[in-house]
């Protein structure tokens, strides 16, 4: 019995740690787009997005974002933000842009500036900084 349960706990230690590494990959911004008073920030991965019970959150500077679409099954390769265009107007150009599966309260922004020195729990990409210019109307 000991055993079965070593080897579960291995297995599972095993997946996390699979799963966690896989979600580190490489994701960018990759369009803004203006749609009345919201701003919609797509997110895209050359690999899938997790599809799961946790949302995905956004983090630009100090603040971050909970509102959006999730892909599709077999869609997942992109996200779609929705941000205020008065928050949006408050970001500052060329902040640190973080994306994260689950919210963690430990993610929670501190409110002492940008995250680009932060250390984020759960699986989680780093997007650059955020480039304003790129704001199609």
């Amino acid at each position: 019995m000991k055993i079965r349960i070593i080897f579960l706990v291995q297995i599972l230690f095993f997946l996390f740690y699979s799963f966690t590494n896989a979600q580190t990959n490489t994701a960018t911004i990759t369009a803004i787009h203006q749609n009345d008073s919201i701003i919609e920030i797509t997110i895209t991965t050359p690999t899938h997005f997790h599809q799961g019970a946790n949302p995905y959150v956004l983090y630009i500077g100090d603040k971050y974002f909970s509102m959006s679409k999730e892909p599709k099954n077999g869609e997942g390769r992109n996200l779609v933000f929705f941000v205020p265009l008065s928050e949006y107007n408050e970001l500052a150009d060329g902040s640190t842009a973080t994306l994260v599966y689950g919210f963690y309260n430990e993610n929670a922004p501190s409110g002492n500036g940008d995250n680009v020195s932060r250390e984020f729990i759960g699986p989680h990409w780093q997007l650059g900084k955020l480039n304003k210019t790129i704001l199609n109307k």
